[in-house]
């Protein structure tokens, strides 16, 4: 028997609800729980997908029920003092970032190992069709014959908070900048040694809403990271280039779609306007498109993924170390912005593997 109860079904947690509802329909998991102190949504999500458990206190919620794992989706600064309530009770899936700062990251990581507990973070973007084709297909078969990555850009571009002057969610780079870093670190299988980054602020605002931040890793390879919240409710892009030695590597996530451009067919300085503009129209582009329906969902394979190694016991793709490390990642960047100067990142944490990167 496995019960899992979702920690807020807001925004996004609904999704999350939506999703296990799936699972525990195909006989996955056996019984699905909703707690929410919005106890009117809560129930209308419950009713939605046909869950009977409602609750909207936790502590009443683990007094009751008998629950083996938890997904927590509530907002970032609440992420600790839920997780840590909860660590005594089951397993836990955090959503992204795994918390507000990297104490309380770390105090998590800490007590789930105390307590054997399976930790998984969300960094959705780690399950999408085409990032996974990335990294575990493309990326493999180049490198081995003998292509290297040089250098890495990102943007993630897309609308804020709605509240212009206040938000539990932290800033721009706890909410798009964290995907990005996350997949460079996988892309270049190192940890960052080196940060320079520029934020942007907006008056009336607590946190950057626009940052730019370079990463360097031992390697020599460079991540060029751009995240901002200053667009149009209409204007989005989640893009990904990769350099290569011999290619470039361009991955859409909104269209999950990557292009491999092998470069020109010729290349001469002395044939004139026409002649290298020719040239360079004759590029060689392979369209790999990775939409394969539903069952190809970003949102029901990292859930699958949980559940499974619920089951099995075993550590999850995005554990609750990939998100430190994303997490540190953020904040050496912001404080490289605000004290306007390259820093060093350091990683001497005993439950990092440096072995595995």
């Amino acid at each position: 028997m496995v019960t899992v109860c979702c920690i807020g079904v807001g925004r996004w947690g609904q999704n999350i609800a939506r999703v296990l509802a799936t699972l525990r329909d195909k006989g996955e998991i056996d019984e699905l729980i909703i707690c929410d102190k919005n106890l009117k949504r809560a129930k209308f999500i419950a009713e939605k997908y046909g869950i009977e458990k409602v609750y909207d206190d936790i502590d009443k919620l683990i007094k009751i029920e008998d629950i083996d794992a938890f997904t927590i989706a509530v907002p970032t600064k609440y992420h600790y003092e839920v997780a840590m309530k909860l660590v005594h009770y089951g397993d836990l899936f955090i959503e992204k970032p795994i918390a507000s700062n990297v104490k309380e990251a770390r105090e998590i990581i800490n007590a789930c190992r105390s307590e054997n507990r399976i930790l998984m973070i969300g960094h959705i973007v780690r399950y999408e069709p085409a990032t996974r084709y990335l990294l575990y297909e493309l990326l493999p078969k180049l490198r081995s014959e003998g292509d290297e990555v040089v250098h890495i850009s990102a943007e993630r571009v897309g609308p804020g908070p709605f509240n212009p002057t206040y938000t539990l969610n932290l800033g721009v780079s706890h909410d798009l900048l964290v995907h990005d870093i996350d997949i460079a670190n996988a892309i270049v299988n190192e940890l960052p040694c080196e940060v320079r980054a520029i934020a942007r602020y907006k008056e009336g605002f607590p946190y950057e809403v626009d940052i730019m931040a370079l990463f360097k890793y031992p390697s020599g390879v460079v991540a060029s990271l751009h995240a901002s919240w200053l667009v149009s409710t209409t204007l989005k892009r989640r893009n990904i280039v990769i350099q290569m030695q011999n290619r470039f590597i361009s991955l859409d996530s909104i269209l999950q779609k990557v292009y491999i451009e092998r470069g020109l067919v010729r290349h001469s300085a002395d044939e004139g306007f026409i002649g290298i503009l020719a040239a360079y129209q004759s590029k060689e582009i392979t369209e790999h498109s990775l939409l394969a329906g539903p069952t190809n969902e970003p949102l029901l394979i990292e859930m699958n993924h949980f559940i499974d190694c619920i089951k099995r016991r075993k550590n999850p793709i995005t554990n609750g170390v990939v998100g430190y490390i994303a997490l540190k990642c953020i904040e050496s960047a912001l404080r490289s912005a605000v004290e306007k100067r390259s820093l060093e990142i350091e990683w001497d944490e005993d439950f990092i593997d440096k072995s595995v990167y």
